[in-house]
């Protein structure tokens, strides 16, 4: 079972960041097996996929979720509510879907698929478990990550504060700085030691994603980001 769920059977909702040409019903539900555990195909009674046909989903549908959610699962089982292309919530409906994502139901995982998470509410953000799937490789570009990033991931002496100072200074566009910590989440996600350093650092990328979702300074997000990352790695 995953980590992500709680002694009280309480599962934190989960964004999944994916590629815009991938089935993400497939990739959502092969996800879930991979993740949690759970024996689930696309007619699981476990499995309900909301909004395949990638269109603008309304509050009257997140309604209609929130009336389901209320019903007990199947045979008490766990069960997984999966909403595809998350981007394509209205305003009206985000908000309508707040209280849902800060108290689902025990045993219930609320997955949200989205190819364009920056168009979700940094409050839908920040009450959800942030993923990347590995489909989104190619579009993070880790190749292009800056010299000074990949000095500090692998010995953060050889990165100056002076250095990550004027590097915060580059990126004025805020969907560039929103990709660099997209990269360097990807790069800490793929660690295979699951240490107490891995989650700090994991949780302090996702606080500066929400950050700079909530429309914060952008220098100064990615300053504070990338200072914290220096004294973490450098214990």
């Amino acid at each position: 079972m995953s980590n992500d769920q709680t002694n009280n059977n309480f599962i934190t909702p989960i964004i999944l960041s994916v590629s815009s040409s991938i089935n993400q019903a497939e990739i959502a539900t092969e996800f879930i097996r991979e993740d949690f555990g759970w024996d689930l195909t696309l007619n699981s009674p476990q499995l309900k996929i909301i909004n395949q046909d990638q269109e603008t989903i309304s509050i009257e549908n997140i309604r209609d979720i929130t009336s389901e959610l209320s019903y007990a699962s199947h045979l008490g089982k766990p069960r997984a509510f999966i909403l595809i292309a998350a981007d394509q919530l209205s305003a009206a409906a985000q908000h309508a879907f707040l209280k849902s994502l800060e108290e689902p139901p025990a045993n219930t995982l609320l997955l949200l698929v989205s190819s364009a998470k920056n168009k979700l509410l940094s409050t839908i953000l920040s009450r959800c478990i942030s993923r990347i799937h590995s489909s989104t490789t190619e579009s993070i570009s880790l190749e292009n990550l800056p010299t000074e990033l990949e000095d500090l991931l692998n010995d953060s002496k050889r990165t100056s504060y002076k250095q990550l100072i004027e590097l915060s200074n580059k990126y004025k566009d805020r969907d560039q700085a929103l990709q660099i910590i997209q990269q360097l989440l990807f790069i800490i996600q793929q660690q295979r030691t699951n240490t107490k350093q891995k989650v700090k650092l994991q949780s302090h990328l996702l606080n500066t994603l929400s950050n700079l979702h909530a429309n914060t300074n952008v220098r100064l997000a990615l300053e504070d980001c990338f200072f914290t990352l220096k004294r973490e790695l450098g214990k």
